[in-house]
């Protein structure tokens, strides 16, 4: 399920996965998409770190979610049973030829 932060992607979501990212503070909607979108309005302040749980539900074609704030402590819990995230890095590109190189085929 893609996860967003306002318009900016954060990520997907699988079983027992679980994404974690630092912005700046403002008012923002995190949603998560699925057969359906939801969403969880936030003020997100400085120095504080916020918990959502993301819950699957039966869905007619494809599965269903549920996002919600949870506490530190229900948190904590549930990321024992958890694998860590993986970090994809954007690949590099390849530079353009400067004007005039010849290619070879």
């Amino acid at each position: 399920m893609t996860v967003k932060d306002g318009e900016k992607e954060i990520g997907h979501t699988g079983a027992s996965a679980y994404l974690c990212w630092e912005r700046e503070p403002a008012n923002t909607t995190i949603s998560s998409k699925a057969e359906n979108t939801s969403t969880v309005d936030l003020k997100v302040e400085k120095d504080m770190v916020y918990y959502i749980r993301q819950s699957v539900l039966l869905g007619f074609f494809k599965a269903r979610n549920k996002i919600e704030l949870i506490s530190k402590e229900e948190a904590l819990k549930l990321l024992k049973d958890c694998k860590p995230p993986t970090v994809a890095l954007p690949k590099e590109k390849e530079s353009a030829p400067e004007k005039g190189t010849k290619i070879e085929p």
